[in-house]
């Protein structure tokens, strides 16, 4: 039992590393704009607007995939029922 709860663990570790070390790469227009799911000309919007984070190394433009997952849970909108809870939590507060 040891021996093999051994092994998953390594197996499982193996993964994090592996998470983390794709999470830290960096993509471009293209493979930016594939994962977001968005037009490239949108992207380029977002970039000229500086509502996105991104790097721009000579003429290229880079986005660090890590960023680009926190921009997105940035924008997140509330449920109705998150929004209910937020609220009955600051009424109760006073």
């Amino acid at each position: 039992m040891s021996k093999q709860f051994s092994t998953q663990l390594n197996r499982l570790e193996t993964l994090l590393v592996d998470i983390r070390s794709k999470e830290s790469e960096f993509l471009n227009i293209e493979e930016a704009s594939s994962f977001l799911r968005l037009k490239r000309s949108t992207l380029y919007s977002l970039v000229f607007k500086r509502n996105i984070p991104f790097y721009k190394r000579t003429k290229r433009l880079l986005f660090k995939k890590s960023e680009l997952i926190e921009w997105v849970e940035q924008n997140k909108v509330n449920s109705l029922l998150e929004a209910q809870s937020i609220y009955s939590n600051l009424k109760g507060g006073y």
